[in-house]
């Protein structure tokens, strides 16, 4: 009898995993084993300035059939998000934007190699179950441009289907997947003024996103913006730059919903303004109206405590108790301002860069995850495939070495597992 139980539980669970990725079977000549080939342009590079080479309009239905027809449960965000554990990052590869040469290809500016399946299904097999995928639609040159010129900027097939091949890879491996806009100008300028001149490009970007994916099963979560600013770099703000972060949050909850399908009660994800995790950003932060309420998720990053994980503040390299109080000080404000209002939140980017100090890295994460896993908020590490560098304002968060699949530092590996089993 215990046999039978468990040959229907494997079963069951193979038919859940396959009704929300399907397999992608290579035919022998799969471009995206060694990095896909170059696309073929849907309009030259100048096309901005050829009054009669303008990108069509968007098609209203999917490119092509997806691979996925799953189904969104029926259940609440923060049930939802307690099922996850702990997550990464892969930064600066869609994400990454090249805006210089005749024909760069964005996916490889800020790194030297193209993902790969084997590369997801090692970050799985590791113990993350979360693969936050950061996307800069408005970027690329020649062929490799992404988005066409207004009116519609058509976002080209190509490149939608290179999103859908990784998030496939992901969910093929049980995890759940973010895709967001992540380095998009307009999201560097939230504000009235910016949003009468970019509101058209973001319910296209939008809806054409949400249209391609709208079948897809409830692990494939949207987040509106990345860290979306009044000003650049001014990671504060003011009253009205995060009064208007929520503004185009719900501009673009509303546009998602508006695709209908699955899209009616998807997961989306909002954030605070820039990430942030200041009393301000806490404070001002609002949820989108939604018709379905109960499906919404906050955003929230936080790199705490700085003097530690940012190497070009200070030369700290110790976590000390000042660094745990500073953690602990992050988790209480969460607590008290969304988990005890009903307000689930994933946790979307933390991490420390490497001063040659592991050990201290590792107790550190350990420290983090841990804190978050008491509320049931899942963390996700900043992963930028940067290990070392002279320059101290470069940002060395790399934790798994793509290149030869395998973490860098088998130290905070195990202090971030170790935290999500206890």
């Amino acid at each position: 009898m215990k046999n039978c139980i468990k040959i229907a539980t494997l079963l069951l669970f193979l038919i859940t995993l396959a009704a929300c990725s399907g397999n992608r079977e290579s035919n022998g000549n799969d471009e995206s084993a060694n990095g896909y080939e170059q696309p073929q342009p849907g309009y030259e590079a100048n096309s901005e300035t050829d009054e009669n080479n303008y990108a069509p309009e968007p098609d209203p239905t999917p490119l092509r059939p997806t691979h996925n027809h799953g189904t969104i449960r029926n259940i609440t965000a923060m049930e939802f998000v307690s099922e996850m554990r702990v997550g990464l990052n892969l930064g600066n590869t869609l994400d990454a934007y090249a805006d210089w040469g005749s024909n760069t290809n964005a996916e490889t500016a800020w790194v030297t190699r193209l993902t790969t399946r084997e590369m997801i299904e090692t970050i799985a097999d590791a113990g993350f179950d979360i693969l936050r995928l950061p996307v800069t639609w408005t970027t690329g040159t020649g062929n490799f441009r992404r988005v066409g010129p207004a009116p519609y900027y058509t976002i080209e097939p190509w490149f939608l289907e290179r999103v859908e091949e990784i998030v496939n890879w992901a969910l093929d491996s049980g995890m759940y997947v973010i895709i967001n806009a992540h380095h998009d100008a307009w999201k560097y300028r939230v504000g009235p003024t910016a949003l009468a001149e970019d509101r058209a490009m973001i319910e296209s970007l939008w809806t054409q996103i949400a249209t391609h994916f709208r079948d897809y099963c409830d692990r494939l979560i949207f987040l509106t913006m990345n860290e979306p600013q009044g000003e650049r770099h001014n990671w504060l703000g003011t009253d009205e730059h995060r009064e208007y972060v929520n503004v185009y949050s719900q501009i673009i909850v509303d546009t998602i919903r508006a695709t209908g399908g699955n899209n009616e009660t998807r997961f989306i994800m909002v954030p605070t303004l820039s990430g942030g995790a200041a009393y301000e950003h806490f404070r001002d932060f609002r949820l989108p109206i939604d018709m379905y309420p109960d499906r919404l998720i906050a955003s929230v990053h936080s790199y705490a405590p700085t003097r530690l994980t940012f190497g070009y503040l200070d030369t700290h390299t110790e976590f000390d108790a000042a660094g745990r109080g500073d953690i602990d000080w992050l988790w209480q404000t969460i607590n008290q301002r969304f988990i005890s209002q009903g307000i689930p939140v994933i946790l979307g980017e933390f991490g420390s860069q490497n001063k040659n100090n592991e050990e201290d890295r590792a107790a550190h994460a350990k420290h983090f995850v841990a804190g978050g896993r008491q509320l049931g908020v899942p963390s996700i590490w900043w992963d930028n495939y940067l290990f070392e560098s002279a320059n101290p304002n470069h940002e060395r968060f790399g934790l798994f070495d793509r290149g030869a699949l395998e973490f860098r530092f088998p130290l905070i590996l195990q202090a971030i597992m170790d935290a999500v089993a206890e």
